[in-house]
């Protein structure tokens, strides 16, 4: 959908358009100035209200309204962090269940900028982020993303391991694509990081 330009000068607009004989008449420019400022009234209204209505902009109420139509409840919290929940609840009803579903998911709700997803065969996933979890909700966090993969696949587990931008990987044997394996006393850039395990699947 294209999104609509605000005119913010329908009044310069509407006084430009008078003829040539009409310009410069101040009782011909207030008449139009005076039905013409009630169309900018308009539009400044209807641009308030397109604007505070996106996600991004949306405050106190209008974030509910966006609750209720995606069917995320606030549960107490503020707007700031219910936002990040109302973004992971569209991010969730909108999942095809591919691995990039899951890590936009997940990112945007532990702020990681790397994240990992470690497949556990014959129908298991797992995924690590390159943040510290300890002072999130991982229980909530492990709940959404379970609803974010593919039914019939369980996730085993989220946690995190200490690695940057570069896309360090996490540790793992060989035969796992995603991970590196152990490092070496002479090289300290080889080797996968060993992660924390916040929340697992219980059998």
């Amino acid at each position: 959908m294209t999104n609509a330009t605000t005119i913010d000068n329908h009044v310069d607009q509407a006084l430009d358009r008078l003829v040539y004989q009409f310009k410069d008449k101040p009782l011909i420019a207030g008449l139009i100035t005076s039905f013409v400022e009630q169309n900018q009234t308009i539009e400044n209204l209807f641009d308030e209200l397109f604007t505070n209505r996106i996600l991004e902009n949306a405050m106190g109420q209008q974030l509910d309204n966006l609750g209720t139509i995606v069917g995320q409840e606030r549960n107490g919290e503020n707007d700031d962090d219910y936002r990040i929940a109302l973004q992971a609840k569209i991010g969730e009803n909108n999942s095809k269940g591919t691995p990039e579903s899951l890590i936009a998911v997940f990112n945007l709700l532990t702020g990681s900028t790397f994240s990992q997803v470690l497949p556990a065969y014959p129908a298991e996933v797992g995924i690590f982020a390159n943040v510290d979890l300890s002072d999130l909700d991982t229980a909530a966090i492990f709940e959404v993303c379970q609803r974010v993969i593919p039914g019939g696949v369980r996730l085993y587990g989220i946690g995190s391991y200490n690695v940057d931008d570069s896309g360090t990987a996490a540790f793992g044997f060989e035969g796992d694509a995603n991970a590196a394996g152990f490092g070496d006393a002479n090289d300290s850039t080889v080797g996968g990081a060993f992660a924390t395990l916040y929340e697992s699947a219980s059998d």
